[in-house]
Order: structure tokens, then sequence, then C-alpha cells
């Protein structure tokens, strides 16, 4: 199942291991995860979650980073009279971060990468539960944006990222959080 994920940071880890020898930036961040789950024939559901990441420049304008998303309330729609939560049980994600600074506080930047993720699907119509769990892995790619004050090692971003984008469906969300660089 983390095949795929395992694999590519077996190839990046040996980059990342040698600059951090000589030039020690990570950072460890948290945010408020809404997601978007899309399917043909539904409305859209609106699970939340939280986000956690913890990233390592490897040089001034790149940075590698592994992202946890679990839910914390499902996304509810309405498919003929019965209600269906949609939740994010768990997504593991590799990114590579590309960035361009847009002055000496503002990053926009750009992720690239995989996702493991894990979906579940409750309906009920009064009398009667089902439950589906999916878990589907791929590429993911998004964009965001980051603000830190010079000589400060707090900052907020604000990203938006497609993780994962299946035949039958898309998953995707918006982070809003603070990161912490040490």
């Amino acid at each position: 199942m983390h095949k795929g994920l395992v694999f590519l940071l077996a190839l990046l880890l040996p980059v990342a291991g040698q600059v951090h020898a000589a030039d020690d930036k990570d950072y460890l961040g948290g945010a408020m995860h809404i997601g978007f789950y899309e399917e043909t024939g539904f409305q859209r559901a609106e699970p939340t979650g939280l986000q956690l990441k913890f990233g390592h420049y490897f040089s001034p304008h790149g940075a590698i980073e592994l992202h946890y998303v679990t839910g914390i309330e499902a996304g509810t729609v309405r498919y003929e009279n019965i209600n269906v939560d949609v939740d994010i049980e768990q997504g593991l994600s590799l990114f590579l971060r590309g960035e361009l600074p847009v002055s000496a506080a503002a990053r926009l930047y750009g992720l690239i990468g995989y996702t493991d993720g894990e979906l579940t699907a409750s309906a009920t119509n009064g009398f009667v539960t089902a439950k589906s769990t999916e878990s589907d892995a791929g590429i993911s790619y998004g964009f965001g944006f980051e603000h830190r004050k010079p000589r400060s090692n707090m900052s907020v971003h604000l990203e938006y990222i497609l993780y994962l984008n299946e035949s039958g469906y898309d998953y995707s969300g918006f982070n809003l959080g603070l990161s912490h660089h040490f």
C-alpha cells in the first residue's frame, strides 16, 4: 500500500541528507483541512480534518515535505433520500516543494508528490447502515502561499492540494495553518 511512497522517499532521502549536513532548515506545522470529495452524480462532500507536516529545505528554494491528514468531521451529502457521510480516515503524502519568493516575507510554492489515502463513506436510511472504505494512492500536486516575517521562526500558510485523482472521484483540499521553523 505504501510501496510507492517508500520508493519516492528512498530516492529523495540521500539528497536531503547530503544538504542537511551543510544547512539545517527544518519546519513542523499544523493546519485546518477542508476537503472536497467530488464524484460524478453526487453532490460535493466537504469533510474537515487536521493536517500535520514536516519539511526540510535542501536548497534556498526547494524542500521535501511529509504530510499527514486525518478527518475530524465527515461531510454529508443527500442521495435519493439517504444521508451519506464522507470522511477522510487518513492520508500520507510526500512532496517536493519549489518556492518563488515574492517579497522578503512572502513565498509562493508548488508541490508535486505522492499520496496514499483512505476515505470512508457511510449511509443510513434510518433502519440500515452501510459503510464502505476506499484506499487509493497516486500522484498529487498543489500550490500555496506562505508568509513569514524576517528573523521569525513562525509562518502562516494557505495551500490547495489535489490529493487523489481517481477514475471515479477526486479528493482535494485547502489547508490553513502555522509552521514552526527550526
